[in-house]
């Protein structure tokens, strides 16, 4: 079951929280920017994950680790090749 969270720019959107992602999840921000789990890891009550976007050139782009609450609800799109 998925939950919402609001993006500017969107308004409502599905969400799962930060713990629940997978490498090659894609996921939604604000105005509609998406991007790619890299990798995640599990800490505690935290989840460390690493991003990854491609960029205008075509070459992809690694961001640095970023923590999030386990809990933290992220914008999840339809994923490819899950039934809408």
């Amino acid at each position: 079951m998925y939950q919402s969270v609001h993006l500017q720019g969107i308004g409502a959107f599905r969400a799962i929280p930060a713990g629940q992602l997978n490498p090659g999840d894609i996921t939604m921000w604000n105005h509609g920017s998406k991007q790619t789990v890299h990798s995640i890891r599990a800490k505690g009550a935290s989840v460390w994950i690493v991003w990854k976007d491609v960029g205008k050139d075509g070459i992809p782009n690694l961001y640095p680790e970023q923590r999030y609450s386990a809990t933290r609800l992220i914008g999840y799109p339809t994923q490819p090749g899950e039934k809408k």
